[in-house]
């Protein structure tokens, strides 16, 4: 028996995912092992890509313009800035 469809599963992997690096990312920026300009550089980064690629893959554009507003959310949550 499926419990959940192939598409609907990497979704919710996804998630855990973006959840666990919010989680880790928060406590490392907390007791200091982060920096917080080295955790901006890393989100800028991520949203970059994920700002190419919704622009080179069309048929994808739609997650990975959800995964862009994911990383500033992201970022916000952490009082970080993304870098411009």
């Amino acid at each position: 028996m499926e419990l959940l469809r192939p598409e609907e599963l990497a979704s919710a992997e996804a998630t855990f995912a973006n959840h666990a690096l919010e989680t880790l990312m928060a406590v490392m920026i907390e007791r200091g092992i982060l920096p917080a300009e080295a955790a901006s550089e890393m989100l800028g980064r991520m949203h970059a890509f994920f700002a190419q690629e919704a622009e080179a893959k069309p048929e994808f554009a739609r997650q990975h313009t959800w995964w862009g507003v994911r990383t500033e959310l992201l970022a916000q949550r952490l009082d970080v800035p993304l870098p411009d």
